[in-house]
C-alpha cells in the first residue's frame, strides 16, 4: 500500500491498557498501523504493561501517525531513602527520575531475566535451546529430531508417565504425544500363529512362517494412521518408543489402520482357498489312510 493511501486512511485507537508491550505492538499491526513507540513512565501497574496512549483510545486517525505508548516501570527513585522522594521542587524529582533512567536502561535485560525466570520451568513457555537442560532435570533424553512442541509435551508428561512406566498406559501415552493420535493396544493377542499363507501367497515371497506363540507375553499396538501417511522415519522413531517403553520379556506387533486381515486368529497351518505352490499344482487331498494322492 502507497503512502498516500496510509495517510488517507482512518483508523480508531484501540483501548490498550493493561496488555503486555508486545501484545499491543500486535493488535495495532493487524489494525493497520504504521509504528508504536515506547515511553517509560514511573507507575504502580503491573510491570511492562500499557498505562495509557496518546493519541488517546477511541480517537481517529490517519493510518501514518505513530502511537505512543505509555509503558509502566518503576522508577529506582522508589527504592532511595525517603529524604531523595520528596525533593524540593517538582524539577528535581523529574531530573532524578530522568538520570536514573539511564541505569535502569542499562540493567533492564538483567532485571527482566529475573523476572522471567520462573517461565523458564514451564516446558509450554521455556526458550527451545532451554529445553535438554530441562529434560536432564527428569533423566529424560530429548531425541533432536522430534518436533519441537511434542518436545514440550513429553517433558510436560515425563513426570506422570514414570510413575506408570511398563504399563500400557504409559506406553499409548507416549506413542499419542508422538504421534497425535491416540493408539490401541490389544494384550495377549497376535496377529496370526505359526505357518500362514494368504490367499494368493507365494511361498518364500510373500508368506509369513512364525513358530507358535506365546500370548502371554504378546501384544498389538494399532494406529488409526494408515502405513502410507506415515514415513520411514517417523516409523523407525515408533518402533523405537515402543521398543524403549515395552517390558524387555514381551514382543509386539505393530499394525495400521489399512492393514486388514491379519488380526484373525487361525490354527498353526493355514493355506488360503486359491494357494497354489508352484505354478499349477494344487492343494493336495488326504487319503483314507492318512496319505496323500500323487504320492505328495
Amino acid at each position: 500500500m502507497s503512502k498516500a493511501l496510509t495517510k488517507l486512511r482512518k483508523l480508531v485507537i484501540p483501548d490498550l491498557a493493561g496488555l503486555k508491550v508486545a501484545d499491543a505492538h500486535v493488535v495495532l499491526r493487524n489494525l493497520g498501523f504504521v509504528d508504536a513507540t515506547e515511553y517509560f513512565v514511573d507507575a504502580y501497574e503491573a510491570e511492562g504493561t500499557i498505562v495509557q496512549t496518546d493519541p488517546p483510545r477511541g480517537q481517529m486517525v490517519s493510518g501514518d501517525t505513530i502511537v505512543k505508548l505509555f509503558v509502566s516501570r518503576a522508577s529506582y527513585v522508589r527504592y532511595l531513602p525517603t529524604i531523595y522522594q520528596a525533593p524540593s521542587s517538582p524539577v528535581d524529582v523529574d531530573f532524578l527520575r530522568r538520570f536514573l533512567r539511564i541505569f535502569q536502561h542499562v540493567n533492564h535485560g538483567v532485571r527482566e531475566r529475573i523476572n522471567t525466570m520462573a517461565s523458564l520451568f514451564r516446558p509450554l513457555e521455556t526458550e527451545p535451546e532451554f529445553l535438554p537442560w530441562l529434560a536432564g532435570w527428569l533423566a529424560l533424553t530429548l531425541d533432536p529430531d522430534w518436533p519441537l512442541d511434542k518436545k514440550r509435551l513429553l517433558i510436560r508428561s515425563a513426570a506422570r508417565l514414570y510413575g506408570i512406566r511398563g504399563t500400557s498406559r504409559a506406553l499409548v501415552g507416549m506413542l499419542e504425544i508422538f504421534t497425535g493420535v491416540r493408539p490401541k493396544l490389544l494384550e495377549n493377542e497376535w496377529p496370526y500363529r505359526g505357518f500362514r499363507v494368504g490367499v494368493a501367497s507365494t511361498i518364500g515371497i510373500d508368506t509369513i512362517v512364525l513358530p507358535p506363540m506365546n500370548l502371554n507375553h504378546c501384544f498389538v499396538v494399532k494406529l488409526p494412521l494408515s502405513y502410507d501417511a506415515i514415513g520411514d522415519e517417523m516409523l523407525i522413531k515408533i518402533h523405537t518408543i515402543i521398543q524403549n517403553e515395552k517390558p524387555s520379556h514381551t514382543t509386539y506387533f505393530l499394525q495400521f489402520q489399512d492393514e486388514e486381515g491379519v488380526t484373525l486368529q487361525r490354527s498353526f497351518m493355514q493355506i488360503g482357498i486359491q494357494s497354489r505352490i508352484g505354478d499349477d499344482e494344487g492343494e493336495a487331498e488326504p487319503t483314507a489312510d492318512g496319505g496323500e494322492l500323487n504320492g505328495t
